[in-house]
Order: C-alpha cells, then sequence, then structure tokens
C-alpha cells in the first residue's frame, strides 16, 4: 500500500489478484481481477495475476508486481493500459540469475535505495534476495540463506542502503556491501509478545516494515494487534501506543491499521 503517483490523493494496493486504487471512497482496478487468477498479458481490465504479493511504482505511469505463484514480475503500463512480463519466466519456477532468469514465488519488491536502477526482490521459496536492472530486467542474487525462511513477508531499507527482512518471528539484517544477514531482533523458531533487548524480544507475526532514518524500524506485529519500535542504536524494542482501542480491534483489520501508519 502506498501513495498513487498517477491519481493525487489515490491509495494503491493489492487485492488478492489484482492492484487497485482509492481514494477512501471508491476503488478502482488498475489491472486484474480481484475474484479470478489466472495468467494472462495485454490490456490491464483482462490481465489475470495468480497472486498479487507485492508491487512498486516505478514512475507515475508504469508499476512492478510480483506475481507470486505465476513465479515472475509483471509490469502494468498506466498510459497504455497493459501489462507484460518483465522479469522471470512466468509459470516456470525455478532459481536462475541473468535474463529473463527464475524466481520461486516472488513475494516483495522494491526500488533499492543504493542504487536506484535496480530493484531488490524477496524470492521466497528460493530463500534468496535477489536484484533485477530495471532497464533490462536482468536478475542477479543479493544474497541467499537459509535465514531468509519462505515466510518473508516485508522488506525495508534505511537511509544508508542497510536492508531488513521480516520473517514471521524475527527481524533479520542484510549487510548491503558485504551481503550476508544476521538476526537482528526476535526469534526465529519462537512466538510471543516481549519487548526488551534485541535478543530478548518476542514477536507474533510480523508483517510490515518502514525504516525511520538509520537508526529506528516500525514494525507491524499482527498477530499481537500492535506497532512495535526497534531502536537498532539502544538495542530494545518497544510497544507503540497509537490508539486507545488497539488491542481490541478485530484482527482482520490489524494489517490496515498498520499499515496505513507504516505509509
Amino acid at each position: 500500500m502506498e501513495p498513487d503517483l498517477h491519481k493525487n490523493g489515490f491509495i494503491i494496493y493489492d487485492d488478492f489478484h489484482s492492484v487497485k486504487t482509492s481514494n477512501g471512497v471508491t476503488a478502482q482496478t488498475i489491472a486484474g481481477n480481484s475474484s479470478v487468477l489466472g495468467y494472462l498479458e495485454g490490456e490491464s481490465s483482462h490481465a489475470r495475476f495468480h497472486d498479487v504479493r507485492g508491487f512498486t511504482q516505478l514512475s507515475d505511469t508504469h508499476i512492478v508486481v510480483a506475481d507470486y505463484s505465476n513465479e515472475c514480475l509483471r509490469i502494468i503500463d498506466r498510459s497504455l493500459e497493459t501489462t507484460s512480463a518483465f522479469s522471470g519466466q512466468c509459470q516456470l519456477a525455478g532459481y536462475e540469475d541473468g535474463f529473463p532468469g527464475k524466481f520461486n514465488h516472488p513475494s516483495f519488491v522494491a526500488i533499492d535505495k543504493v542504487d536506484v536502477k535496480q530493484l531488490l526482490v524477496v524470492d521466497q521459496s528460493n530463500n534468496a534476495l535477489r536484484a533485477v536492472k530495471i532497464d533490462t530486467g536482468a536478475v542477479t542474487t543479493f544474497v541467499r540463506s537459509s535465514l531468509l525462511k519462505s515466510s518473508t513477508n516485508s522488506l525495508a531499507q534505511d537511509s544508508s542502503g542497510g536492508v531488513f527482512e521480516s520473517s514471521a518471528y524475527a527481524i533479520y539484517r542484510i549487510a548491503y556491501s558485504e551481503g550476508t544477514i544476521r538476526l537482528l531482533a526476535g526469534s526465529a523458531g519462537v512466538r510471543g509478545d516481549q519487548d526488551g533487548t534485541l535478543t530478548t524480544s518476542l514477536f507474533s507475526l510480523t508483517t510490515y516494515l518502514r525504516a525511520i532514518g538509520t537508526d529506528v524500524l516500525l514494525i507491524a506485529d499482527m498477530r499481537n494487534h500492535k506497532l512495535k519500535q526497534l531502536d537498532i542504536k539502544l538495542e530494545r524494542v518497544s510497544t507503540v501506543n497509537v490508539c486507545t482501542n488497539c488491542l481490541q480491534s478485530p484482527t482482520s483489520h490489524v494489517p490496515l491499521h498498520l499499515s496505513l501508519l507504516l505509509d
């Protein structure tokens, strides 16, 4: 979910098998059909996605979509109202660098803040973070590790280029220049709700991440119905009080509430 660069005052979001935009009163489908899955390129109103798990706007006219179960990145051209394959081999899972390359469940895509001519893509079932050149669609591997589990939910990058990944109960930090990954906070296998030091903190289901500057992360902990703050310099995790009745909000509403705060 992010502000629509094409339509002032609108928000773009993914809705199952489609990408939509809304001003809070009415919603319009940009491409796909939220009720019908499949694979079809061409005119956006007839295009079909299997499972939209992430997207990013390259400009006010072009959107790159991570089509999770179709195993590829697709691009929406809003000026021509068309969709087309961009990177990876649609409907063919695998692990391969180059062009078109291969993905196995791409789930999150963002413009690299260090090199704005490439995208960072979470390749879930390959346990990898991939880089994709925007001008060619060519794929390289940024980092591949067993720590990048198939439950990756979000990716964030701070102002210095540091990359952070949320994976169910844990937050990982990827060193940009070294391509190495380490556990930053939470536990890879223990669910809970505990503030405190980075090593003692526990999460129940981390979903959205947002980096604030270079030292602070905001984390949506969905099952705990909470917004958490991770201060890297102080090495602490704490709960952010954002409203008086957040804990009583229905679980299904939590991702929307917290994603709005993070965006």
